[in-house]
């Protein structure tokens, strides 16, 4: 694993808590300045951090995650030739849908 990549391992196993230098130079084989300089390419990547102290301490604050409602969109796209009409759903599944017999 690269130095990135550990880094940001250890900021989501660490969701909304104060992470110090220290924490993540602790029992690694690589210097304050690499971390330093990980942790800022992280954040241009579009990592969520917040700096707390500049260059000493961060916080990772995690995208919330968008809810299901249980409702699914459908949209005509078609119909077949007997007359039964095609819908689409929001997550791009094709179904057909016709009159019931009674």
């Amino acid at each position: 694993m690269s130095i990135r990549s550990d880094i940001q391992y250890y900021f989501e196993k660490h969701p909304n808590e104060t992470i110090y230098l220290k924490d993540l130079t602790n029992g690694v084989d690589f210097e304050a300045k690499q971390v330093q300089s990980a942790v800022y390419q992280l954040k241009r990547n579009g990592l969520n951090l917040e700096t707390i102290h500049q260059g000493q301490c961060w916080k990772y604050i995690p995208e919330p995650v968008a809810e299901d409602d249980g409702k699914d969109t459908m949209t005509v796209v078609g119909y077949t030739k007997k007359g039964s009409c095609i819908l689409e759903d929001s997550k791009g599944a094709l179904w057909i849908a016709r009159e019931f017999d009674e």
